[in-house]
């Protein structure tokens, strides 16, 4: 196992490294304007924040976001002519980054009675496995790299992109998210990102849009969606049914 270095290197020497990877070399499309170039200062933010203040806590100081980003404006010299605009590009960033289309999956297991929900890292909330889509990328594959990213299941076997659900929420944010089933409670399941899911479990239907549910604001966003998602999973159930039903009959 590689020992740890005792120390990181000077907090200037790291910001020259992360601004070198994350805006210097990003890809020309990204620098088209500072809405897509925020995306790549807030990898560099959690790279700093993975890779260097978990190692080193007491050398490097703890940021926010929009902390980190008026660092990078302070300090790198294609952004210094935009310093005393940070803020302001910051909220900019933030609203458009909430208008950015979300599309993940619903999943349910093979008996229909269970559903998959994840939880974030810091938070409370309790909601379904999606993310932001990519520029130029597919629905059905944005909803496959971010299921795959979030909780480590190949969605491709489950997924027919004919069945899905819509919903619009806060100030404009749209999800689209797959209805899928079949996926065996027991499969393995675990996050391939750090610090963004704090656990996934599996949710009895039964006890989900209940007058309790209702009330728990953790479940606000699924309490959105979980009426369709429950009438949807009943349609499923009733066509599994009709097909064994019929298997027997044609074996008669």
């Amino acid at each position: 196992m590689p020992l740890v270095p005792a120390a990181g290197p000077p907090l200037v020497d790291l910001l020259d490294d992360l601004v070198s990877r994350f805006v210097l070399n990003c890809p020309e499309e990204e620098k088209a304007s500072f809405d897509r170039l925020f995306f790549q200062i807030e990898s560099a933010y959690w790279f700093y924040d993975d890779h260097y203040r978990e190692k080193y806590p007491d050398q490097y100081p703890t940021l926010t976001l929009k902390g980190f980003a008026e660092k990078l404006f302070k300090h790198c010299d294609v952004l210094k002519p935009y310093k005393g605009q940070s803020a302001e590009l910051f909220a900019k960033f933030t609203d458009y980054k909430g208008q950015v289309p979300t599309y993940g999956a619903v999943i349910l297991d093979r008996t229909l009675t269970k559903l998959l929900l994840i939880r974030s890292w810091h938070g409370s909330t309790w909601s379904f496995p999606k993310g932001k889509i990519n520029k130029d990328e597919a629905e059905h594959e944005c909803a496959i790299r971010e299921v795959l990213e979030e909780i480590g299941l190949d969605l491709r076997m489950y997924l027919d992109t004919s069945q899905f659900l819509e919903h619009s929420y806060g100030r404009g944010t749209t999800m689209k998210l797959f209805l899928t089933h079949g996926v065996d409670e027991s499969v393995h399941l675990e996050t391939r990102t750090k610090k963004e899911i704090g656990a996934i479990v599996w949710h009895p239907l039964s006890e989900l849009g209940t007058e309790s549910t209702k009330k728990d604001k953790d479940y606000w966003i699924v309490q959105q969606l979980i009426g369709r998602i429950k009438k949807w999973a009943g349609e499923r159930r009733k066509e599994v049914k009709g097909s064994a039903a019929g298997g027997k009959d044609s074996r008669r």
